[in-house]
């Protein structure tokens, strides 16, 4: 099946095509730090064996003044401390004040459970979010056929194909 994926620019498509989770809000505050994050969690399952939990992040901000995107990175590589780490393969990023979920390298995707009470925080949403990492255009379904601008060469498009 053909399929198309829409961006306002090459980097959210790079993050789109390698399988990132966008917040649907304004996360990051005119401070610069998330508000409202104490306590509550961010729950990830394994990609490949969904039933397989990987990890939880219970941020930690007793004080209430909000978090950096460095501390909230922190708090999900610290996870397992003194190790397995095994929820440093993730990143959260911010464009635009908007959170992004990223694989730091794109290799099975994000499996963020519906159970994180932090999602509505970041914007991610209420369910299950799994993630899709295309393959090159060579490669095997699901895959990238070709990335283009749009006509208006305001936005770029990626035509895919899905498995």
């Amino acid at each position: 099946m053909i399929s198309t994926l829409l961006a306002a620019d090459l980097y959210i498509m790079q993050d789109l095509i390698n399988g990132a989770i966008f917040g649907g809000r304004k996360a990051v505050g005119t401070t610069g730090k998330v508000l409202g994050l104490h306590g509550k969690t961010l729950v990830f399952n394994d990609p490949l064996i969904p039933a397989n939990p990987l990890g939880t992040v219970t941020f930690d901000n007793p004080g209430g003044a909000g978090l950096t995107p460095e501390e909230i990175n922190d708090q999900i590589h610290d996870v397992g401390n003194p190790g397995p780490f095994p929820l440093a393969i993730y990143m959260v990023t911010f464009a635009d004040r908007t959170a992004r979920l990223i694989e730091i390298t794109p290799t099975n995707g994000i499996l963020l459970k519906g159970t994180s009470t932090a999602s509505p925080v970041f914007g991610f949403g209420k369910e299950d979010v799994a993630t899709v990492i295309y393959n090159p255009f060579d490669g095997v379904a699901p895959r990238v056929i070709g990335v283009q601008p749009t006509v208006e060469m305001d936005s770029y498009y990626a035509t895919v194909e899905l498995p």
